[in-house]
């Protein structure tokens, strides 16, 4: 009988020690849980903190997608730019499903798509001082992005772009309505910074967006589609001299 009782004794001990086992283990998965979740929260707060650091740099110009033509030579004479600058695609959205559809059925007059792009190279800036930027980004423009500023560039004009992260392009943009704005097909792919086209642009501008600078690129601007709009800049201007 006492060995009995001896052995219901010392099953009862073992099931409390099963028991406390498990509770320390549900207490300790529960405390992992909670630090994995204090981490991800501080993860994700850096990464605010970062994307808030970005925006305070960034400039958005709206895009004026009704205008009948875009690129760097538009209009039959051309016009001035407003401000040009090579840049390095940072991020593109997706497109929102419902804008696309709206489109598609006549109910939006474009389908925006934002994208961001960090400025490398300023080649022209004009009339910034009349633009609605704030001052803090007017002055990392006119300071032409010294060593310690960081610019970025963002619009919804990038549906249809092709464009992708790590990108080189030329930005064109221009000035209306009291503040800078961007037409279709003003952000151009380039396959560097040192390339024929930009090298081409760099004239252009230096001579004051005179189209006879560069009517010897021709070929050149073909690849690009843009030879018959600046060959309509070219006649243009030809003509205007003659007068």
């Amino acid at each position: 009988m006492k060995i009995f009782i001896y052995i219901l004794l010392m099953l009862s001990i073992l099931i409390s020690i099963i028991l406390r086992g498990d509770e320390l283990t549900e207490k300790t998965k529960t405390q992992t849980t909670k630090s994995e979740i204090k981490k991800d929260k501080n993860i994700d707060s850096k990464t605010e903190i970062n994307i808030q650091d970005k925006k305070e740099n960034i400039f958005n110009v709206p895009y004026t997608y009704w205008w009948p033509s875009g690129g760097p030579f538009i209009s039959l004479c051309g016009e001035k730019y407003s401000m040009v600058f090579l840049g390095t695609v940072d991020d593109i959205e997706e497109p929102i499903q419902s804008d696309i559809e709206e489109y598609k059925k006549f109910e939006k007059l474009y389908i925006p798509q934002n994208g961001v792009i960090k400025v490398e190279e300023i080649l022209v800036v004009n009339n910034i001082e009349k633009t609605k930027l704030s001052e803090s980004i007017k002055n990392i423009i006119n300071s032409n992005l010294d060593k310690n500023s960081e610019l970025f560039f963002k619009s919804d004009c990038f549906y249809n772009s092709k464009l992708k992260k790590g990108d080189k392009t030329t930005v064109f943009i221009y000035f209306y309505e009291g503040d800078l704005s961007i037409p279709s097909n003003s952000i151009i792919k380039i396959d560097s910074f040192n390339s024929d086209i930009v090298e081409s642009i760099k004239t252009y501008i230096k001579n004051n967006q005179n189209p006879l600078s560069i009517k010897k690129d021709l070929k050149l601007w073909k690849r690009y589609s843009l030879d018959k709009a600046l060959k309509e800049n070219i006649e243009c201007y030809e003509y205007q001299e003659k007068q």
